[in-house]
């Protein structure tokens, strides 16, 4: 009977919103940490890793938004018990899209 409730416990983090978050973070995380074996073979490689590096940026504040803004339809129990969460990503992951498409325009 233990073991069924460690199964479910670890099925419903993976498929809660704090589950899918911390999901997102891996992902990212362990692509942050490639980056130096895909990035070895360039000649010019002192560029390369950080350009990698602020695509991932990019990535991850894109995916944010797209998690918090998922999770209003999605998840509506949780988003009303745990409002401020999502709704700080939420804010937060839009400023920051627009100060990313404010500063490529003004390129």
């Amino acid at each position: 009977m233990n073991k069924l409730s460690n199964s479910n416990l670890i099925k419903n983090l993976i498929l809660s919103p704090f589950g899918i978050y911390l999901g997102w973070v891996i992902i990212l995380f362990s692509f942050v940490l490639c980056i130096p074996l895909l990035t070895q073979n360039y000649d010019t490689s002192a560029q390369v890793p950080f350009i990698f590096i602020t695509y991932s940026l990019v990535t991850f504040i894109f995916g944010l938004f797209i998690i918090s803004f998922s999770n209003l339809f999605l998840f509506k129990d949780w988003v009303k018990q745990y409002w401020y969460i999502n709704n700080v990503i939420l804010i937060v992951s839009i400023g920051l899209i627009v100060f990313y498409i404010i500063k490529i325009i003004g390129l």
